[in-house]
């Protein structure tokens, strides 16, 4: 079935998602790409961000109907993974252009906040983002557990994830301290498995530590969602626990 553009009125669209960042959208019944009527992908980077983001959503959705028999896949499940899904896509219809990006300075590439976070996740595992076109979201947490174990649950990261962006999108829940410091942890445990080591000496600890920082804020326009706190608490503790201080490696 042939996909079908349609340009609306950003006011429609926003009425279309029930959301106030109506920008573009697909409609998966109608197999369908809605942008507003600005939309200029061709000269702005960021109508192209978009575009690649909605063209990603093809991919990951599968539907036949036979007769009174539907089969249908996609990455999320009933349960986990709605906003998981926009952030893999992000990833998706991204990675191969961030060279571009870069030059034009286009650090907004949709999502940054659980975007980022999927970054480094998928970053730190065995897990390619093609995955996410023929995988559902069951097969990342078991890739996710393959490194980290039974220390912090990935379904339930992945279930914070997806709230996280509800809270700092639409403000319609609010997710428990704990729950961050659940993620936070998690996360940066995750990225040291790859990144830290005990051979390495204090300041190569630190300079892991904030580039992690970096790569989390990265576009976040509410910072204080990402808790930088415990990140450093979990790297000074990886520093006590093996004997590594400033100017001392173990």
């Amino acid at each position: 079935k042939d996909v079908k553009f349609e340009k609306k009125p950003k006011e429609e669209i926003s009425w279309d998602l029930k959301s106030d960042y109506g920008y573009a959208y697909w409609d998966s019944e109608e197999n369908k790409i809605v942008v507003s009527d600005d939309f200029d992908y061709e000269n702005n980077p960021w109508d192209l961000v978009v575009m690649r983001h909605e063209l990603a959503h093809l991919g990951n959705y599968f539907y036949i109907k036979d007769g009174e028999y539907c089969y249908k896949y996609q990455f999320k499940t009933s349960t986990t993974g709605e906003y998981a899904r926009e952030a893999m896509d992000v990833i998706f219809s991204t990675e191969p252009y961030m060279e571009y990006y870069d030059s034009v300075g286009q650090d907004n590439l949709g999502y940054p906040l659980i975007s980022n976070e999927m970054r480094v996740i998928v970053d730190c595992i065995d897990y390619n983002p093609k995955d996410s076109l023929d995988h559902n979201v069951y097969y990342l947490e078991h890739k996710m557990d393959e490194v980290m174990g039974d220390e912090l649950d990935a379904h339930v990261i992945m279930n914070i994830i997806d709230m996280q962006q509800m809270e700092n999108q639409d403000q319609c829940i609010q997710l428990d301290e704990q729950e961050y410091v659940d993620l936070y942890t998690y996360i940066t445990k995750l990225y040291m498995t790859k990144y830290v080591n005990e051979s390495m000496s204090y300041s190569e600890i630190e300079e892991a530590k904030e580039t992690l920082k970096s790569r989390l804020l990265k576009a976040v326009h509410n910072p204080e969602y990402v808790y930088t706190n415990v990140i450093d608490d979990v790297f000074n503790a990886y520093c006590v626990e093996n004997n590594i201080s400033q100017g001392l490696s173990k």
